[in-house]
């Protein structure tokens, strides 16, 4: 069946969507189908767009693109029977007239004014030995406090988790140098690194003669003084068809004066004779780091597959129309531009069951068997997107015969709808098409031609989000989702950012596998959130690390936790785990507004030496912060942080005997309310939708709960309010600065 792997990757990827997965299909296949357009609200003018023209923005706000699922879904895409060859490399988006859009940077080349903007980092797969395709994995912006050496090895960190095999990844001369060298050690990936030719180069060190400090750096080679040249350990001659005569030259054990730890292979490449050009050109300086290097002859061709992505830069902002639109809000910036790797994707995925056909005035193009981006006018110009220079295979044109069309009917229905837009418009435009596409996917809506209602905004997108949302706050910008799925499990929504604390969701609950003493089940489990950025640990124990729970998540979402727990996750798989000590503030790195910050604090003590995490979450768009101390143990130091929005605290006291209280209610909760000014306390750790069994239940005393915290915190003269969330339930609450009095709705 034709366009067989497009119709799987569409229905994976649509099933991974979230809210206005819809309007988000509409959006790419118009951006897709237009040839050109004058502005961005012209997509909605499309025959596929089947919405009016404020949903073209309003799919990028309401929707929220899953990206440790869709990496996952384009990492399966990549063959692993020869080692994969990644290309990394920075672009921008210039905005000098958005005076209000955040987090704009200054660049700008030497001599020329400074420009505003952002930057985009991007790590492509390198599909083909030749030609233009660069296909994305990431496509992210780069935050004012963030380089693109960082933003660069973040990414590469993130792709090698997927991959089984090991990677070749290169980089321009931006990121020959010691700060990226350093900052991907670690990763299970070969580099190949362009450097300038000023740079300079240092050897192994002589061994240590027994005085002073060991030498950490041998002999200095500058590139660009031959005199300062050691003799090369290998030298090849290889006579290349496009290049001609080339010498490649390398010198082993070199490296960077700041990363004396990472040894190079320093490679040198000249051409000694070309065969069409009488010009000059300057030798080419890279070096390599990794496990087995590959054969000189070949490695240098390797690096010039880079420039893939340069062509792909040009075709986004061309064809893509990537930096076309003028969004006025950063998540609207970031949420279009991670839709260009879906769209580069579907494009490669259909050029099988496509052919080419190349009008009188394209130039030719000399690899015919394959279509390809051709080079037009100095553009990269893609020969699946245009009415005239696309058709599709003789079964489609046969099918249609059979189905008593003309094939001249079906062709011009095909071209001009698109071939990734088969599945919205071709059932409108010709229902007995449908017959050879089975199983295609269709939206749950109609499939009218008629433009149907915009995709719902506002608040009845927010309250969509969980089975029940309360709104705290009618007026003002949302700035925190708490949603409270059981014991000490809850899912944090705080700048964009989706926070999984202390999850219990598979499987029962046992103390030391010890069920006679302690076994607690869910009446009915939670389901595994759809996206997680962030686990956050606050114990090593069962009930705040649960072994089961943290197996059946994605091993490539970082996690944040107490010492204690480090060992437990790191040996669970888990690769990117930060383990904060008291005091200690973790940034979270994949935001879409300013971040949020993790801060640290001395939280239950377990033994006599041990005491476990409690933490303080801010928001850095609106300063909405959260504390969490799942025991009631808080230290005196938090006062320093009032006012605090919200407090996720026992408000019952829970005693053992001989022992006292393991868990600190009333008194502690009302206390913690004056010392943070609390505008919001919410009770954790009394499971409701679960069964107890065992000895240890029969044994522990509870005393109070919300009510009585209520009472003693009207006798204490405080505002701070009780609520009593059920489980599923989610609260939204808007910053402190809201007009409107708090209030409560079901």
């Amino acid at each position: 069946m034709i366009f067989n792997e497009l119709q799987q990757f569409r229905q994976t990827l649509y099933a991974s969507l979230g809210n206005a997965r819809d309007a988000l299909f509409d959006l790419m296949d118009a951006v897709l189908v237009s040839a050109c357009i004058v502005s961005f609200v012209r997509l909605s003018q499309s025959p596929v767009f089947r919405r009016q023209w404020s949903s073209t923005y309003e799919a990028l706000r309401d929707s929220r693109l899953p990206r440790s699922k869709v990496l996952k879904l384009l990492v399966q895409q990549i063959p692993t029977q020869q080692q994969p060859l990644l290309a990394g490399d920075a672009s921008r988006w210039n905005r000098p007239a958005a005076r209000r859009l955040k987090d704009r940077t200054l660049s700008g080349r030497t001599g020329h004014a400074p420009i505003a903007g952002q930057n985009y980092s991007t790590l492509a797969w390198i599909a083909e030995d030749r030609g233009s395709w660069a296909l994305p994995l990431r496509h992210e912006r780069i935050t004012s406090f963030e380089t693109p050496a960082s933003k660069a090895a973040f990414q590469l960190k993130q792709v090698t988790r997927q991959l089984a095999v090991r990677p070749l990844a290169i980089y321009d001369r931006g990121y020959g140098n010691a700060s990226f060298v350093n900052q991907t050690a670690g990763i299970e990936a070969d580099l190949l690194l362009r450097v300038t030719s000023n740079r300079c180069v240092y050897g192994a060190p002589p061994a240590y003669r027994g005085r002073g400090a060991p030498a950490k750096h041998g002999h200095k080679m500058k590139l660009n003084d031959p005199d300062t040249w050691s003799v090369p350990v290998e030298t090849v001659e290889v006579d290349d068809p496009n290049w001609g005569r080339v010498r490649v030259s390398r010198w082993s054990a070199y490296h960077f004066r700041k990363s004396p730890k990472r040894a190079m292979e320093v490679l040198r490449v000249e051409v000694l004779e070309t065969q069409s050009s009488t010009r000059r050109l300057a030798p080419l300086w890279l070096v390599w780091l990794g496990e087995q290097m590959p054969p000189l002859e070949t490695l240098w061709l390797h690096y010039l597959r880079r420039f893939a992505i340069e062509h792909w830069y040009r075709f986004a902002k061309q064809r893509l129309y990537w930096t076309h639109p003028q969004f006025s809000s950063v998540s609207a910036t970031e949420q279009w531009s991670s839709l260009m790797p879906l769209l580069s994707w579907q494009l490669w995925l259909a050029r099988k069951d496509c052919t080419d056909f190349t009008c009188v005035y394209d130039k030719h193009f000399p690899f015919p068997s394959r279509l390809v981006p051709l080079p037009l006018a100095g553009q990269a110009k893609l020969a699946a997107l245009d009415q005239d220079v696309f058709h599709f295979p003789d079964d489609a044109v046969d099918t249609a015969e059979s189905l008593k069309l003309s094939s001249r009917q079906a062709l011009q229905g095909l071209i001009r709808h698109g071939i990734s837009s088969l599945d919205l418009a071709l059932p409108c435009a010709y229902p007995s098409l449908q017959a050879f596409i089975p199983n295609w996917h269709i939206p749950s809506h109609s499939c009218r031609r008629s433009k149907v209602k915009p995709y719902r905004s506002g608040k009845g997108a927010i309250r969509s989000r969980c089975r029940n949302v309360k709104h705290l706050d009618s007026i003002g910008t949302v700035a925190m989702y708490l949603t409270w799925l059981d014991n000490n499990s809850w899912l944090i929504d705080l700048d964009e950012v989706r926070i999984l604390l202390d999850p219990w969701l598979v499987g029962p609950l046992t103390v030391g596998n010890q069920e006679w003493l302690l076994k607690v089940t869910h009446r009915t489990p939670p389901a595994i959130p759809d996206r997680v950025d962030l686990i956050l640990l606050s114990q090593g124990l069962e009930d705040h690390a649960h072994v089961e729970t943290l197996k059946a998540l994605d091993k490539a979402i970082p996690v944040v936790c107490s010492p204690n727990a480090v060992s437990l996750v790191t040996g669970l798989g888990y690769g990117s785990v930060t383990a904060l000590a008291h005091g200690e503030t973790y940034t979270h790195e994949t935001y879409t507004h300013k971040g949020v910050s993790i801060q640290a604090f001395p939280g239950s003590p377990i033994g006599p030496f041990l005491t476990e995490n409690a933490y303080v979450l801010t928001g850095q768009t609106e300063g909405t912060r959260l504390y969490y101390e799942p025991h009631g143990f808080h230290a005196p130091a938090l006062a320093d942080l009032a006012p605090v929005d919200v407090a996720i605290a026992p408000l019952m006291t829970v005693k053992l005997p001989l022992v006292g209280a393991i868990i600190q209610g009333q008194e502690s909760a009302v206390d913690l309310a004056r010392s943070l000014c609390l505008r919001y306390l919410l009770p954790t750790g009394a499971g409701q939708a679960v069964d107890y069994a065992g000895l240890l239940p029969s044994l522990l005393k509870g005393e109070g709960g919300p009510a009585e915290c209520r009472a003693l915190l009207a006798q204490a003269g405080l505002a701070t309010e009780v609520l009593e969330p059920k489980p599923g339930d989610c609260l939204s609450i808007a910053p402190a600065s809201s007009p409107e009095t708090p209030s409560v709705a079901a």
